[in-house]
């Protein structure tokens, strides 16, 4: 009772010593600073769904419509429009979720403070503090601002702040982060940063700024912009050609429509969507929440995988690692001596790690008086009686402890340099002390985290770990787990680094950022709010099960389960998705070729149409919307990181649409000239006929890079899919439905030449994914 007299009349003179700002000052000085906290940029509604009708897809969409309209095709300009608004719709409601993160951070920042104004201690919303106030901090209580210690001494908890696993003591002159929490003690502090300028401020502005370009915005501007090229060439020709035999720029624009339209990938977002939203669907099965569709295309493409180590790697729960006694103590001595001068009631991490080690009752003693671990002095110690005689115990700083020989600084040196955090036991008998032992400590592993490394390196991503920790420490764990033990200063950012310790929140952010600049696909585990903005700038931000609300919507994906037991699944199946958008853009990207080359070439040796429109938008359902059943298709996956490689993809599909163009023009000669000698508008049916029935044909065979006879059989809806356009196609050419009927005997003969080309594309295929390897 006495004793907490003495703390109660400290604290009231602590208190009674300042006198603080006043509210006039205090409102001048916000009117200078601003409020404590983040401030945010909104955009509208209007503003957010504008922004789905600008891009490369939108513009190619748009300027077709206007082309429709100048020549009157109302009905192609309607089905051009629906295509336009359908994919706008899809992003922009998956777009509604991104801005969570930066709300959370705000409510965050909404605690109460105990503030010093007109010579009055007040409890006000802490974004009313500003630079100069005065304020109290007190155990179990939240850190308002960037706090400047004035007075007393404090243990705080700041690791979602630094990343640093243990508590730490913060004494006059030290500066308590807004964020951290106040674990043991009392302060007077002087509120030096306030807002978007505190630690907490910066990680949340630089939240807000990281942005990162995604693959899906990549993809489909590089494939526009060869296709576009592809296609504009092809329009200049005919322009020319169109302009030296005396025809005007009104008689070209139905020339657009029909070139522009095949060009335009308007399903390509679509299928991004729906198959990462199925593979999204697996994933939860397996304990892995999905926040950001386009992270698991990112995914495939991660050959860096940054991971933050507290609460990540490690447990996140402190654990005695080695014990040493000295004299004639034994280990068991240590423990009992440390818990001695501990108190479970505490519920330090430190203390409960004593507790839990000990596995047998301690002999008999009587226990006098307890002072509990003080932050300035450094230790924490119990007076007993044993045997009669009254023993001083103590638990603390190897730098207070009573060292006396160069062997016990050598243990005690050791131990610190292995990443332990050493506690001294040492007791005092009349008068004299001497050391017990010491006790190191540290954040353990996880028991999986060594083989799930192992995992993902052999998926081919380069791990790295992150962490606030003191080199030692972070090597430590390092070569428990397998991590390369090459540590780097977040100021030396090298690909041979494994390791980079004590860094800051900014250091993580960066880190990320200097990675991407070098050509990376950088995911990033982490689970405070100082990993908050390194989540969100990186390809694959990954959030942990523990982690704070903030850091799970920053990042992009979530695991329930806790570590990284999850995190090889995601790849996986991140890139099998890959792999069926690599057969949709292959497909697409084949039909463009084909296609516009099969206009190019009627048009300039019959000066007419091969195809109408209503023909090139029914060969955009088939291919573009039935195709979006490859999303379930049974797939494998690459052993190492997918890249997106658009430039190489176009140059095969150019191939490949060249081979199909070639093949598709000598079916139409052989069996429309040659054979049943057709006219020109059942030539446009059997062409129409061919370039639909190769899509499936296609499909199957591009579906795998290898041999068809190497790979699972394609799923159900895939197949169910490819005979609609099988049968459709065939359907439509018999009645006449938007092209001119057909006899059946010519529609059957198309579909075994067709088969014939498949078997021959299948061959051609593996020559050139053979060439394009070597």
């Amino acid at each position: 009772m006495l004793r907490f007299k003495h703390k109660q009349d400290l604290r009231r003179g602590m208190m009674n010593k300042y006198k603080g700002l006043t509210e006039i000052e205090a409102k001048k000085r916000i009117e200078t600073y601003g409020l404590n906290e983040i401030k945010e940029e909104k955009k509208t509604v209007f503003v957010l769904i504008f922004q789905k009708f600008w891009g490369p897809i939108p513009w190619i969409l748009e300027l077709t419509i206007i082309i429709t309209l100048l020549l009157k095709k109302y009905p192609d300009s309607i089905a051009i429009f629906i295509l336009l608004v359908f994919n706008a719709f899809v992003s922009f409601f998956y777009e509604l979720s991104s801005f969570n993160a930066l709300n959370l951070l705000k409510k965050h920042l909404s605690i109460k403070a105990k503030v010093l104004r007109d010579s009055t201690w007040k409890e006000i919303d802490s974004k009313f503090l500003t630079v100069g106030d005065i304020v109290s901090l007190q155990k179990g209580f939240a850190v308002p601002a960037d706090v400047k210690i004035l007075e007393g001494v404090i243990m705080v908890d700041q690791s979602s702040i630094t990343g640093e696993s243990l508590s730490k003591s913060l004494k006059s002159g030290d500066v308590a982060f807004m964020g951290s929490f106040v674990l043991k003690g009392d302060a007077i502090g002087e509120v030096i940063n306030i807002g978007e300028n505190t630690i907490f401020g910066k990680s949340a502005k630089l939240l807000k700024e990281a942005k990162t370009k995604s693959q899906l915005e990549q993809i489909v501007f590089n494939l526009v912009k060869y296709l576009f090229i592809f296609g504009v060439v092809l329009m200049i020709l005919i322009f020319i050609i169109s302009l030296s035999e005396g025809s005007n720029l009104l008689e070209f624009l139905p020339v657009m429509v029909i070139m522009l339209i095949p060009i335009i990938p308007a399903a390509l977002p679509a299928a991004f969507t729906l198959t990462t939203a199925l593979g999204a669907k697996v994933l939860a099965k397996e304990g892995v929440l999905v926040n950001k569709l386009s992270a698991l295309e990112s995914a495939a493409s991660m050959d860096v995988l940054c991971t933050d180590k507290t609460g990540t790697i490690t447990k996140n729960k402190i654990s005695i690692e080695k014990i040493v006694s000295f004299g004639n103590y034994s280990e068991k001595d240590v423990l009992c001596y440390a818990a001695i001068a501990s108190d479970r009631k505490e519920k330090d991490p430190i203390e409960e790690a004593i507790f839990n080690k000990l596995s047998e009752k301690c002999y008999q003693y009587e226990k006098v008086s307890f002072e509990p671990f003080e932050p300035s002095a450094k230790y924490s110690y119990a007076v007993i009686k044993e045997n009669n005689r009254v023993i001083k115990v103590y638990k603390g700083s190897p730098k207070v402890a009573p060292i006396s020989n160069k062997a016990e600084e050598e243990v005690y040196r050791n131990m610190a340099k292995s990443g332990l955090r050493v506690l001294a036991v040492w007791i005092d008998i009349d008068g004299i002390q001497k050391i017990v032992g010491f006790i190191g400590f540290l954040d353990p592993p996880r028991e999986d985290s060594k083989e799930l490394i192992a995992e993902i390196k052999n998926l081919g991503i380069d791990i790295k770990m992150i962490t606030g920790d003191t080199k030692e420490t972070a090597l430590y764990i390092a070569k428990i787990v397998g991590i390369n033990d090459n540590v780097c200063e977040a100021k030396n950012i090298k690909d041979s680094c494994g390791v980079f310790a004590e860094v800051l929140p900014e250091d993580k952010f960066n880190i990320v950022k200097v990675l991407q600049n070098s050509g990376h696909t950088v995911g990033m585990t982490g689970d405070g709010l100082n990993d908050a903005p390194a989540l969100k700038q990186a390809d694959v931000g990954i959030a942990v099960a523990n982690a704070t609300d903030v850091a799970k919507d920053a990042a992009s994906i979530v695991l329930t389960n806790e570590g990284l037991v999850n995190i090889k699944s995601a790849i996986i199946i991140s890139r099998k998705i890959y792999q069926r958008l690599l057969t949709y853009i292959f497909t697409k990207t084949i039909r463009v070729f084909t296609i516009t080359l099969t206009i190019f070439f009627f048009y300039l040796t019959t000066k007419e149409f091969i195809l109408t429109t209503k023909m090139l938008i029914s060969l955009i359902f088939y291919n573009d919307f039935l195709t979006l059943s490859l999303a379930t298709d049974n797939v494998g996956y690459s052993k190492k990181p997918d890249k997106w490689d658009i430039k190489k993809i176009s140059i095969v599909s150019l191939m490949f649409g060249i081979f199909s163009f070639v093949s598709i023009l000598a079916g139409v000669y052989l069996i429309g000239y040659k054979i049943f000698n057709l006219n020109l508008e059942s030539l446009r049916t059997i062409t129409f006929l061919a370039l639909v029935l190769n899509i499936p044909l296609s499909i199957f065979s591009l579906r795998v890079r290898d041999s068809i006879k190497e790979t699972k059989p394609p799923s159900f809806l895939l197949t169910f899919f490819m005979l609609i356009a099988i049968l459709g196609s065939n359907f439509m050419a018999y009645y006449g439905i938007f092209i001119k009927s057909i006899m059946l005997d010519v529609i059957l003969s198309v579909d075994l030449y067709m088969l014939l080309v498949f078997l021959m594309f299948d061959k051609f295929k593996k020559f050139v994914f053979k060439m394009v390897r070597s």
